[in-house]
């Protein structure tokens, strides 16, 4: 969190953020992001896990520049 005040974080459990805290939840599921002071500034970080071959992860093209690869 940057500037201003959010609410974030899992649709059932959203928490309050002002400059310099952070949040982690998992991202799979339902969330919500919600400005409380007007404009506020975030950075926002995701992880992807790596699907091992063979363990049922789903194949995503890839793109770049509009190119499929």
């Amino acid at each position: 969190m940057i500037s201003g005040r959010v609410r974030v974080g899992p649709a059932g459990e959203p928490v309050e953020l002002s400059a310099g805290d952070f949040v982690r939840y998992p991202g799979d599921r339902p969330h919500v992001y919600e400005s409380l002071d007007g404009e506020s500034l975030v950075h926002i970080v995701v992880s992807v896990p790596r699907v091992q071959p063979g363990t049922g992860g789903v194949s995503v093209a890839r793109t770049h520049g509009g190119v499929r690869h």
